[in-house]
């Protein structure tokens, strides 16, 4: 006998997605993320040819003979952390360039208002980062136990974190410090993992910041399997802006 033909199946309504959907993270924990840098991070690194100095600025430091301390290439790693939280919270994809945008370019002057915008209130992000770069590593890692305490709770509630990293000590140059954007995060009894957007990683979801405890040593990696010792790491005020792009 010819063999029964299954009944026909009747076509099922797609399941709806809202539009904030959320994707569990089985590395951390089922952890909800809604940011992920692979989807809402600038495309290219965080480096750009030139000076970070206004025009007038640069000729004033270059005529009192500070022009070899310039760097030639700098990076806007707070503009671009703010920049992504922005472009996020209102809905907008990052734009898709995979080279960095030039001086005089809406993207660039959005860029640099944004870096300036993260060094706060007169400049108060530089004058915390130059006081920790002065303290001993052990006070440093029972400081930012308490930031990231800060941090942790900002993104259970849902909130994008910016976190300034201090990578280097005093007699150091500052702009070797560095910022990210923390989305996600676990705690365990051992350690802290934090997920961030890291401006000189484009595009990676594997960069982490994590706090070993009780001692609160701290390790930033990325998925590359680089990895380096950061002394400090603390919370960064953040006010969103309308995108400008």
């Amino acid at each position: 006998m010819p063999a029964t033909a299954p009944p026909p199946k009747i076509p099922q309504a797609p399941t709806p997605v809202p539009e904030a959907a959320i994707d569990p993270d089985p590395d951390l924990n089922g952890t909800p993320i809604r940011f992920l840098p692979s989807r809402h991070g600038f495309a290219f690194r965080n480096t750009f040819t030139g000076t970070p100095l206004p025009d007038s600025l640069d000729r004033l430091a270059r005529s009192l003979g500070f022009a070899a301390t310039i760097p030639d290439r700098y990076g806007l790693c707070g503009g671009m952390s703010l920049a992504a939280a922005d472009l996020y919270l209102s809905k907008q994809p990052a734009p898709d360039a995979l080279t960095p945008p030039s001086k005089g370019t809406p993207l660039y002057d959005y860029l640099y208002q944004r870096q300036l915008d993260s060094y706060g209130r007169n400049w108060a992000l530089v004058s915390r980062v130059l006081a920790w770069m002065a303290l001993p590593d052990d006070t440093l890692a029972q400081r930012s136990k308490a930031e990231l305490e800060l941090a942790a709770a900002a993104l259970d509630r849902g909130e994008l974190v910016p976190l300034c990293m201090v990578l280097v000590a005093v007699g150091q140059t500052p702009w070797d410090n560095h910022q990210v954007l923390a989305y996600a995060h676990d705690s365990g009894p051992d350690s802290r993992t934090f997920r961030v957007y890291d401006p000189n990683h484009p595009h990676d979801d594997g960069v982490i910041i994590r706090q070993a405890l009780p001692d609160g040593r701290l390790t930033w990696a990325a998925s590359s399997g680089r990895t380096r010792t950061v002394r400090g790491v603390f919370v960064t005020p953040f006010a969103p802006a309308p995108p400008h792009p």
